[in-house]
């Protein structure tokens, strides 16, 4: 699939029409846009949240909010895609060039499961529909 992002005007990755957009960096760190700058999307948030999980682990160093300039997208681990149709999309390709080993991340796999998991477990966050 393809997503457009936009960027603020220092440079800074923002997000897209309607997705959010994050990083593992090369260091180990989920980043994500700061809130200040972005409409800060519940799928992105639960997402940080759930990835205290993988830190706890070891799988992930830390989750941060950042500035992002391109350079760091490119030079990215692993890109994500979160939003409400895509839940947590492993990126692959950016402007043509190849992101991690060009497949999907294990850490943006791994992260959707968590999220899947939550969206159908956690009773203390569903909605009733009927009773």
């Amino acid at each position: 699939m393809d997503f457009a992002v936009n960027f603020d005007e220092a440079g800074h990755l923002a997000e897209g029409a309607t997705e959010n957009i994050g990083l593992i960096t090369p260091d180990g760190l989920l980043r994500l846009p700061r809130a200040d700058r972005i409409l800060a999307g519940t799928t992105m948030n639960r997402s940080a949240e759930l990835a205290a999980a993988l830190v706890r682990r070891g799988a992930l160093r830390g989750v941060e909010r950042a500035d992002l300039p391109l350079a760091d997208g490119y030079a990215a681990r692993e890109v994500m895609i979160f939003g409400t149709s895509p839940d947590v999309a492993p990126v692959v390709e950016w402007d043509g060039r190849k992101i991690g080993e060009g497949r999907p991340g294990p850490l943006a796999l791994e992260l959707n499961d968590l999220l899947e998991k939550d969206i159908r477990e956690n009773v203390a966050l569903l909605t009733p529909v009927w009773e």
